[in-house]
This record gives C-alpha cells, structure tokens and sequence, in this order.
C-alpha cells in the first residue's frame, strides 16, 4: 500500500451487502494464526489483517446485515468482537478492545486488493509455533510466538 494519507480502499463482504471505505494507511499489517482466527476463516494458513483507525473506517451499506459474534476463546486470553455478514457470514471487521481500543481489524480478503500486485504485505506474525511448516513469509516479517 501506498504512503499517502489520502489512499481509499474499498471492500466487502462475500454477498456485497456490507460495503466499507478505508483511508490512510494501516498501523500495521499481520498474519495470525491462532485457532480463533483459523477456525472463522477456515483456513489453516490463518487471517491476513489490517490495524486501522477506528475513524479511518466508513460503513457504506449493509449497517442492518452487520452482526457481532463475541470471540472469548482467543488465546491471547482477550476477547475479540468480529464483525460479519449476518447473510454471507463473511468476517468484516475486529475488535480488540483491550489492546487496540481506537482500532479496527480489517480482515483484508475482503478489501479489493490484489496480494499478487504486492499491495498488501505482512509486518508481523502472530502465534508462529501454530504457523503451517509448509508456508513460507518475508524473512524481515516480525515473527511472534503467542501475540505482540
């Protein structure tokens, strides 16, 4: 992703009810691979996400379609709020309130960029002794056992 402050990144869920705009740049960018995140993407290789501020986030459509699952099974003992299609049931957003308290985790397969272009790239992993052997990360990615 690109410095400029006034960089727009548009995403969605899977059914395009829930319609969102980002502006700036994330804090930082994360794979995590904690059970949590694995079993609500469904995906072994974990979530790939986003830290934005909380007032860089605009819901464009979907506020009736928007459901909240609280997450109290997270292995960094904080309980996580997720955002999801109450339709699709695709992960929109996460809350941290703990730890990131002004931020929104953006699950970021759900924004229109293309990963294969080298728009989004991770600056940290977390929970790597449950990373997958097979995959391979940037070598300067900040790697963490449990959380940061």
């Amino acid at each position: 992703m690109t410095s400029s402050s006034s960089k727009k990144l548009q995403g969605s869920c899977l059914c395009g009810k829930i319609k969102f705009e980002l502006t700036g740049e994330p804090d930082f960018s994360n794979l995590c691979y904690c059970t949590s995140c694995r079993k609500s993407t469904g995906s072994l290789a974990g979530m790939t996400n986003s830290v934005f501020k909380k007032e860089n986030f605009q819901l464009l459509t979907g506020a009736d379609h928007l459901r909240t699952y609280h997450d109290g099974t997270c292995q960094s003992g904080a309980a996580l709020e997720r955002g999801f299609c109450g339709d699709c049931g695709s992960n929109v957003m996460i809350e941290h309130k703990s730890k990131l308290p002004d931020k929104l985790i953006i699950p970021m397969g759900t924004t229109d960029i293309e990963a294969t272009a080298g728009d989004w790239v991770p600056s940290m992993e977390f929970f790597c002794k449950r990373k997958p052997g097979w995959m391979t990360t940037p070598q300067e990615t900040k790697k963490f056992d449990e959380q940061f």
